[in-house]
């Protein structure tokens, strides 16, 4: 498989550079990795990269080959220490760049489907780091880093991540920030988000950039921004212009009184100034949308969106909004699968570095399983098949590692398959959150 050793090399490649840029990644470009040592700074990110659930020493001895001069895990957490967390984004977003040159492979009626979402990580417990540390009324305490993050739903690899502090993090602020990455890209994209992401912000900075988005929002009966719109409590289908404006003066009122598209903005909006003069005329923005309420189950759901309608029918606004589950379920990859669950540090620099380490490796394997053909059908069984990605994540790994030969990679990767059962529903199980303990390798 030619494509999984040019990944493998690419992602050297990217490596070697970032470790020759001294002065913008080493904490001190001047002493860090310049005698001679058991660490160069190649082996820490590919010993990061490799890193599963075992402790740090365990994860050592292999790397090692199990040799009798293995470092130790102390001198281990002072080389990485000498590595910025900025070199592993560095490292992400370059790799990302540089596995995206067949954009046009992966489209969907000429739009590329990027999911937005958020996700807690649960953090080595850290009563110091306030901007993180929890505590309930029963005694628990526990540190939450939250992860908002981009996902290609057709590629199956994630394109951006904004990470922050739980009490620090801004889910809406995040997502402006990684749309204006793609202001005025060559192929149009469709942002699809959930409830989270709910403002007249992010749509009009996604319509300012030049391209579409699709999120659901609140019932029209909830205090949401589809509500006080007359719309009627059905399903539905209309296009609108909403008028929001920052004045709110007598005037106004009366406007808002007769005409439910005027709204008053209270809340960030970056397109109408926050002060303004109040003898002038006052300044509107036209935010134009479209509203599908469509039935789910036995709840309506609500779509904002600027989708045309003669190419997405409703039909196919709920199609889209489905396929939005795909980023949850990569959540779920990268927190169990590959192993973002269970960090070896407590200090903030160090677990930014695993992180990103983490949805590095997550894009390597699903970048080479992508590739893998498997027989949809087998022997006229009942199912379709999919690749087992536990075992798919295990052989890249090995092939990361060297201990897979690159002819071999395909065939193990394919031999590991399971089936599709479609139609399945099995309600979310809620459990109380729980903090990770370091010494959980024990048993």
């Amino acid at each position: 498989m030619k494509y999984a050793g040019r990944l493998r090399k690419t992602l050297w490649d990217i490596i070697d550079v970032i470790c020759s840029q001294r002065d913008e990644f080493f904490v001190s470009s001047k002493s860090n990795f310049t005698r001679k040592g058991k660490f160069k700074p190649r082996d820490i990110f590919k010993a990061l990269l490799l890193m599963e659930d075992r402790s740090l020493s365990h994860e050592l001895l292999p790397y090692f080959d199990f040799k009798k001069n293995t470092p130790t895990p102390s001198a281990f957490v002072q080389a990485r220490a000498k590595i910025k967390p900025s070199a592993f984004e560095a490292l992400f977003d370059r790799l990302v760049s540089a596995t995206t040159d067949n954009k046009k492979k992966y489209l969907y009626k000429g739009y590329r489907l990027f999911a937005v979402d958020g996700s807690d990580s649960h953090v080595p417990t850290n009563p110091d780091d306030r901007a993180s540390y929890f505590s309930n009324p029963n005694g628990r305490h526990y540190n939450l880093f939250h992860i908002n993050a981009m996902y290609d739903l057709l590629r199956h690899t994630y394109t951006d991540v904004v990470i922050k502090k739980k009490r620090n993090c801004d889910e809406r602020e995040a997502f402006i920030e990684m749309v204006e990455k793609h202001r005025n890209d060559d192929i149009p994209i469709i942002f699809i988000a959930d409830r989270g992401y709910e403002s007249y912000n992010d749509m009009a900075h996604i319509i300012e950039s030049g391209h579409r988005f699709l999120i659901r929002v609140q019932d029209i009966d909830s205090r949401g921004i589809a509500a006080g719109l007359g719309l009627p409590d059905r399903f539905f289908d209309e296009c609108i212009t909403l008028q929001l404006t920052r004045r709110y003066t007598q005037d106004i009122k009366e406007m808002m009184n007769n005409d439910h598209r005027i709204k008053h903005i209270t809340t960030a909006f970056d397109y109408l100034p926050r002060s303004f003069d109040r003898t002038a005329p006052p300044q509107f923005y036209e935010l134009p949308i479209r509203i599908v309420r469509f039935k789910v189950k036995e709840k309506y759901e609500v779509i904002m969106t600027n989708l045309p309608k003669e190419k997405f029918p409703p039909i196919e606004i709920k199609k889209l909004y489905g396929m939005r589950w795909g980023i949850e379920t990569s959540f779920r990859d990268l927190k169990h699968t590959i192993g973002l669950n269970y960090y070896h540090s407590k200090k903030t620099d160090s677990v930014l570095q695993e992180i990103y380490a983490r949805m590095v490796m997550y894009n390597f394997c699903q970048l080479i399983t992508g590739q893998v053909d498997i027989k949809r059908s087998k022997n006229g069984r009942k199912y379709a098949y999919r690749i087992n990605l536990s075992q798919a994540v295990q052989i890249c790994r090995n092939f990361l590692s060297g201990k897979v030969i690159q002819s071999d990679i395909s065939a193990l990767i394919s031999a590991f398959i399971l089936p599709i059962r479609k139609g399945r529903d099995k309600p979310r199980i809620k459990g109380a959150r729980r903090d990770v303990y370091f010494n959980y390798r024990i048993a």
